[in-house]
């Protein structure tokens, strides 16, 4: 699996369905929760979804980040020029896997559960 990541001969839904303890590890540790459940206080979660629309929020709170450049860069998956539309990258069992690793995420940040309604651009719940 190291191998085939590391020279790109697996697709998404093949790599998040492979039972390769090192990857399912590696998967469950990138949940956002799994960094912030231990925080002492958050007071604003910023979604890359809508992040322009957040970011004067957070500068009127936090004035130091008005000198930090926020570019807005377009998301290759989204953009008209991608060749594979993302919800294409995840078949049946890939989006089970997804939902079951990322649930905590899902529910703490928002997040919309059902993937039909996400591909149709309805992303938090």
């Amino acid at each position: 699996m190291r191998k085939l990541l590391k020279h790109g001969n697996i697709t998404f839904s093949d790599m998040v369905c492979h039972k390769d303890p090192f990857l399912m590890k590696t998967l469950r540790n990138h949940c956002c929760f799994h960094y912030t459940e231990r925080a002492p206080r958050i007071d604003h979660v910023l979604h890359l979804e809508t992040l322009l629309k957040d970011w004067p929020k957070l500068v009127e709170a936090v004035p130091a980040f008005k000198s930090l450049n926020l570019r807005h860069r377009v998301n290759a998956s989204k953009s008209p020029k991608a060749k594979i539309p993302w919800h294409e990258h995840y078949s049946e069992h890939a989006i089970e896997l997804i939902e079951k690793a990322f649930a905590r995420d899902f529910d703490a940040y928002g997040y919309n559960r059902n993937f039909d309604q996400v591909r149709e651009g309805k992303v938090f719940a």
